[in-house]
């Protein structure tokens, strides 16, 4: 087989794009999910990866500090985001596809507007996870240290912490 057993899958918004990758190694391939046939290589190997809205990107992060954004078309490489003192371990487009970002190691979060700028949100602590609103107005990031902060993009400021949690939230 082709596909080793640690292969991780990732379908783009509209289903028609779909990453078939193997954290392990490279290359990851995107497929064309109508007809079958694949579309290209990505030359490297991928532990997270996100679609834009339309399929026609993919950003991935493989257990470094940069953030690669790719043609899910042909495999070719269009963009390397720097700019993380630590291994980035989550990317996701906002659902307008207009902002990616990235959250590392760090505490930091990246919001990288249309792949020229880029604007920070320091946590302070290991972030579990991080979501977008529907509207991409406002970013939640998840933390180590049990609680939960939503930041509003427009302003970059927080808009509030959720504070309780039992357990980690991711």
């Amino acid at each position: 087989g082709r596909f080793s057993a640690e292969a991780r899958l990732f379908f783009s918004p509209n289903g028609k794009r779909l990453l078939v990758a193997d954290p392990s190694a490279a290359p990851s391939t995107v497929w064309n999910t109508e007809t079958g046939l694949e579309l290209g290589s990505l030359l490297t190997r991928v532990d997270r990866a996100a679609f834009n809205q339309d399929g026609t990107r993919v950003a991935t992060v493989s257990g470094d500090n940069v953030a690669r954004v790719w043609s899910a078309n042909s495999g070719r490489e269009i963009l390397a985001l720097q700019g993380h003192a630590a291994i980035v371990r989550f990317i996701a487009f906002s659902p307008d596809s207009q902002r990616l970002y990235t959250a590392s190691e760090d505490g930091a979060v990246k919001i990288w507007r249309s792949a020229l700028g880029r604007e920070s949100i320091r946590t302070g602590s290991l972030i579990e996870g991080v979501a977008f609103s529907p509207d991409g107005k406002r970013i939640a990031v998840a933390n180590a240290d049990d609680q939960a902060t939503v930041w509003d993009l427009d302003s970059g400021r927080q808009a509030f912490t959720l504070r309780g949690h039992l357990y980690r939230v991711s």
